[in-house]
This record gives structure tokens, sequence and C-alpha cells, in this order.
């Protein structure tokens, strides 16, 4: 083998090698990544359930998504959207940031350190809007939901 071919073929062999090292340090450093953004808690909803009840700072029930890159967030639990009952009563039942100021249809409710919160409400025989809304420094949300409440 000539010395030009020779040339040509440890060139060849470094650059197949400077690519395989390349590769491996962009998958390492995207791997990094993901997982200091879910240490920090930067992760989107795993399911379409939990994106249709989350809405973020100040985004309206219109457009409820979570994103990873909002400090502020509303999660409703429960009841689910156009619910039908035929007890008197619902639980509500959220999460949101930590220490944030919750309301549900205009009456303060208190949230763990963790930012769950609860409470049963009272409904009137029909159509009941419930309306649940947070803020704090950083963002505030709102999200509303109808429970109707039919006698048997």
């Amino acid at each position: 083998m000539s010395s030009g071919k020779k040339l040509v073929v440890l060139f060849l062999t470094l650059l197949i090698l400077l690519g395989v090292v390349l590769g491996r340090q962009i998958l390492f450093l995207s791997k990094a990544k993901i997982n200091v953004n879910q240490k920090v808690g930067k992760s989107s909803p795993s399911n379409g359930e939990a994106a249709s009840n989350s809405v973020n700072s100040k985004t309206t029930a219109e457009s409820p998504t979570k994103t990873p890159s909002s400090p502020f967030f509303l999660e409703i639990i429960s009841p689910v959207d156009d619910l039908t009952v035929t007890v008197a009563r619902v639980k509500v039942q959220g999460k949101t940031v930590p220490g944030a100021d919750v309301f549900v249809n205009e009456n303060q409710v208190e949230t763990d350190k963790n930012g769950n919160f609860s409470i049963d409400i009272s409904l009137q025989e029909g159509e009941n809007p419930i309306l649940i809304s947070a803020g704090n420094e950083t963002g505030e949300a709102e999200i509303e939901r109808t429970v109707y409440f039919e006698t048997i």
C-alpha cells in the first residue's frame, strides 16, 4: 500500500473515531440534561388526563397545558368537568405550588406543605359551576368545572 493510501485510511479511521467519541458525548450530555430537569421537577405530564387538568401561570381553562418552564401551576384532580352526581356534595381536590393562595368558589382553601388541597362543597340541584383559582407572587391560574346534581 502506498503512503498516500495509508494516510487516507488513517485519516478516515480518525474521523470515524472522532465521530464515535463526539456521538457518545452528545448522548451523555442529553441524558444529563434530562436527569437535571427531572430532579428540579421540570417534566411535562405523562398522560392526557394530567395535561387537561393542569394550568400554567397566567393561563385560562381554554389553554390547560403544563409547560416545563412555568414556575406556577394549578392541577385539578377532581371533579372532572361535566360530572353528574346524585349526592348533594362533591370533593374538590387539586395541587399547586406550596404556599399559594387557593380559592374554590371564593372560599379560601388551605394547602399542605406539598401544595395539595381538598374541600367538600355543597351542590344545588341542577348545574353547579365551580371556579378553582390559585396564585402567588410568581403567577396565577384558574380552572372552572361544572358539576350537575340530579335527585333520583
